[in-house]
């Protein structure tokens, strides 16, 4: 006799690399590459010329802004009346070169990646991705790749 309870409990056992927890010292590397990618957009957001900059409503009054150039694309939310306080949305980079530790776009592949951060939360067939840092919304970093090797990375923060 088939009992979906049985079922959904024995997938649930199934050990499953994605469902790993990572180590202390994938936390912690996952965490800079987080912080990297914070750093990263406000260096965008602070040099992006105004004529490259795309403005338009969003909700509750506030800005939406993206800045598109030579391999990044950046977005972020403005309130008018703190316009110096920006709240980055996304950052996606498929710039070719060193990003951050021992990830390269271009050259690193999805095992030295794992080997840095650990197993995925998420993973498709071209794709994998990281929780970020949050703790009341939803927020990560996704890895995409062609033919085997990194040619995006995109970090998408919580606008909340």
């Amino acid at each position: 006799m088939f009992k979906p309870t049985a079922t959904l409990l024995a997938t649930l056992l199934l050990a499953s690399p994605c469902w790993a927890a990572p180590t202390p010292v994938e936390q912690a590397a996952r965490e800079i590459f987080y912080r990297f990618g914070e750093g990263y957009t406000q260096a965008a957001i602070d040099l992006a010329a105004p004529a490259k900059v795309k403005a338009s409503k969003a909700e509750g009054g506030m800005v939406r802004k993206e800045f598109q150039g030579a391999g990044i694309q950046a977005s972020w939310l403005e309130s008018p009346s703190m316009p110096a306080k920006p709240a980055p949305m996304q950052l996606r980079v498929s710039r070719a070169g060193h990003l951050v530790s021992d990830i390269y776009v271009g050259t690193s592949t999805a095992a030295d990646i794992q080997r840095q951060l650990g197993a995925p939360d998420e993973r498709g067939n071209q794709w994998m991705a990281y929780r970020g840092l949050a703790e009341i919304c939803s927020d990560k970093f996704t890895f995409r790749f062609n033919s085997g090797k990194l040619s995006e990375v995109e970090w998408q923060w919580c606008a909340d």
